[in-house]
């Protein structure tokens, strides 16, 4: 009787360890079965951000892109003021040069046979990095705005660039750094890798875990 007892005590044991030996293998896969679906959901949003932005951005820098551009130049051909009909031959206008001195920012083209009297059109804005281009002006000292509307060429003429620095950041303001025209879609992408590595950090501490249980 004693050792039937102890028979079924025995395999009483087997079947308690057996059980928990199950539930820890179960518990094992559970965790492991979650771990795979949460690497594979932030590989999948990483690829759909990816391709949403038609991959990697490239920087720009300052409105103009990071490996550099030529200067801007002006396609306006100058206007040409009508001349009255006459029965005499009239001489042909003097024609002049408008030079511009972007004063450190990109170059600008000159226009060449300017007729004496037309008024020019406004070639695009040269671009200097940390400056606000505030317009074209006759003298040096940029105190003569010149104004395509209305100012017409006389004579060979310069035209200065006007420049206004960007104020430097107040760092203990708080205050956003200004836009620099870095393409926004690289900073995405950059968090989308960041939420990546993190899922699979905490993937590989559920597992750590889930091993030691």
């Amino acid at each position: 009787m004693r050792r039937k007892t102890e028979r079924q005590g025995t395999e009483a044991e087997r079947q308690l360890a057996w059980s928990r030996e199950y539930l820890r293998r179960e518990k094992r896969r559970r965790v492991l079965r979650r771990t795979l679906l949460m690497l594979v959901l932030a590989l999948a949003c990483a690829v759909t951000v990816f391709a949403l932005n038609g991959g990697i951005p490239a920087l720009r820098v300052g409105g103009e892109p990071a490996s550099g551009s030529s200067a801007a130049q002006s396609s306006s051909a100058p206007a040409v003021q009508a001349q009255p009909p006459s029965s005499q031959a009239q001489p042909e206008p003097a024609a002049y040069t408008v030079a511009f001195d972007s004063r450190g920012g990109s170059a600008v083209e000159a226009l060449q046979n300017v007729t004496q009297g037309a008024r020019i059109a406004e070639p695009s804005s040269p671009v200097r990095e940390g400056y606000t281009f505030e317009g074209w002006y006759r003298d040096a000292a940029r105190t003569d705005a010149w104004d395509f509307a209305a100012d017409t060429v006389e004579q060979d003429t310069i035209l200065y660039a006007k420049w206004e620095a960007v104020p430097a950041q107040d760092t203990t303001s708080g205050a956003a750094l200004p836009q620099t025209g870095v393409a926004t879609g690289a900073l995405l992408w950059a968090c989308v890798l960041a939420a990546a590595l993190a899922l699979a950090a905490a993937a590989a501490l559920l597992l750590r875990r889930a091993y030691r249980g």
